[in-house]
């Protein structure tokens, strides 16, 4: 009896020593992954190239080195989950490559343990489009036949674009147009990082809209843009252009070239006068705050007059 009451003690010490290495584990990969998001949380837009640099630090720190060998760090489904989450909150900041080429290393292996769900090929697809890799996020629906994802549109790249130049895709009825996109070397010019279905992006349209000079000044100076996400959006941009036909509006392509802005919020407008960022203005408040502001900006880069 006394045996078995021995060897009985020794399977539950054994077990309460397994199940608290995987609540040490996964405490520490959930640690890991909330600190991308207090990084970006806590950021101010002027800082956005430096907090970028920070959270890629972080990652490549304690992150990384568990997703290079996940077959060694043998982690469990909750663990694996937050490591997931980590690599989709870095894509959604700033979006790159490497973060999503780490996310189907992720998704891989939660295949290979049959731990897979639909949101995770969503996901996964969200974060192809949002680094602009159409070919892979259009493969997802044609050779898996993952007919719950997104259709990728048709789109056309006009010829001599070069991979150092900022790009663009701007929505033509149900297709998209791939073009070169530069901000003036002479003059004044306002970029607005904007989103067809963000409230404060469609109010700041609607008062410019209504204003005659300032309806003017847009349709001529500007660019409403939007960053790098994972839903292309095509109906929503067609709305757009229906309800503000003055303001340009496309979508950002390739983002290293482009100028170190901040896409993670929006509206932001960027007020740039002989293609140097002059000043920025960010939101747009229900009552009205920026329009003193709005107007200082286009004085000062010479759009309006006092």
């Amino acid at each position: 009896m006394k045996k078995n009451i021995y060897g009985f003690a020794i399977i539950i010490i054994f077990f309460m020593g397994t199940f608290a290495s995987l609540a040490t584990e996964s405490s520490y990969i959930k640690n890991s992954y909330n600190k991308p998001q207090e990084i970006y949380s806590n950021r101010k837009a002027s800082e956005i190239e430096l907090i970028n640099r920070e959270a890629e630090k972080l990652y490549a720190a304690e992150l990384k080195p568990i997703i290079s060998d996940l077959a060694k760090a043998n982690l469990g489904a909750s663990s694996l989950e937050y490591l997931f989450q980590a690599t989709k909150v870095l894509i959604f900041y700033n979006p790159q490559i490497k973060y999503v080429e780490d996310m189907q290393k992720i998704l891989n292996y939660l295949d290979l343990k049959k731990i897979i769900k639909k949101p995770h090929y969503v996901e996964l697809q969200e974060a192809y489009i949002a680094t602009r890799q159409f070919d892979k996020a259009s493969s997802m629906v044609e050779k898996q036949k993952l007919d719950y994802l997104q259709e990728i549109p048709k789109i056309t790249t006009e010829v001599g674009l070069l991979d150092d130049q900022p790009t663009i895709l701007v929505p033509e009825n149900s297709h998209l147009i791939h073009r070169a996109f530069n901000i003036p070397k002479k003059g004044p010019y306002i970029l607005v990082i904007s989103n067809p279905l963000c409230g404060f992006s469609a109010r700041a349209a609607e008062y410019i809209s209504k204003d005659k000079r300032l309806r003017e000044v847009f349709s001529n100076y500007s660019l409403w843009l939007s960053p790098p996400s994972g839903d292309l959006q095509l109906e929503s941009y067609q709305n757009w252009k229906k309800s503000y036909p003055k303001l340009a509006v496309g979508l950002m392509h390739n983002t290293p070239p482009w100028p170190k802005l901040d896409t993670s919020q929006t509206p932001v407008f960027y007020f740039f006068l002989d293609g140097n960022l002059y000043q920025s203005l960010i939101g747009w408040p229900r009552d009205g705050a920026h329009i003193k502001a709005l107007n200082g900006a286009l004085v000062d880069i010479g759009l309006l007059k006092n």
